[in-house]
């Protein structure tokens, strides 16, 4: 009875079918490889199109920015005019006080006397040599 057991035995183990585990697991690895690199890629491009609605959001921005400093140095070039300030003067919005001549302090060139004897040197352009 051993014999024929044995050889029962042998005869089951022909006809199982094994599983090609060595393909089985390259096929495995190249989907999972496969798979990994379309999601990377789909992740980048996603990544690259919010960075240039970003981008495209902060050009809207700058140039909105640009246009309004634009109107506004505009509007410091009309208002800071000669004709704009004598016009605020005439109207009293601003109040200058004319400067006394006794406050001005005159600077004269070297070997220059002054015009008039009160007023005090402030400033001299000489040279001191030694």
């Amino acid at each position: 009875m051993s014999a024929t057991t044995t050889t029962t035995r042998a005869a089951s183990r022909k006809q199982t079918n094994a599983i090609p585990i060595r393909p089985l697991a390259l096929w495995l690895l190249a989907v999972f490889v496969i798979g990994t690199a379309a999601l990377c890629y789909v992740r980048i491009k996603n990544q690259q199109h919010v960075l240039g609605e970003r981008t495209r959001q902060i050009e809207r921005r700058l140039a909105e920015v640009t246009s309004e400093n634009q109107a506004l140095r505009a509007q410091i070039r009309s208002l800071t005019s000669h004709s704009a300030l004598n016009r605020r003067l005439k109207d009293g919005f601003i109040a200058l006080i004319p400067i006394a001549d006794r406050a001005i302090a005159r600077a004269s060139k070297p070997g220059m006397e002054t015009a008039r004897a009160e007023v005090t040197r402030t400033a001299s352009a000489e040279r001191v040599l030694r």
